[in-house]
């Protein structure tokens, strides 16, 4: 998956906590949008981030490619 990109609700960054593969047009680590449940398919780690990690694991979504679609969020109820 290529980094900075959103698929079946997940955001695709390289990991932040292994460094990732060699690749830089590659990444391995995932943070489900909803859920804010992160996982790094090459060196296993994985967890629930707050939200300040959150938004700072997302950049807040500068660099975001978002498919034409863009994220729904948490309205004032549903939120931590």
């Amino acid at each position: 998956m290529r980094p900075n990109t959103i698929k079946d609700n997940e955001y695709w960054i390289r990991c932040p906590l292994c460094g990732d593969s060699d690749n830089p047009f590659s990444c391995h680590y995932s943070v489900n949008l909803s859920t804010r449940k992160f996982h790094c398919f090459r060196c296993g780690e994985g967890g629930v981030l707050g939200i300040e990690e959150f938004a700072t694991a997302t950049g807040g979504f500068a660099d975001v490619n978002f498919g034409g679609v863009q994220p729904s969020y948490p309205g004032p109820d549903e939120r931590d």
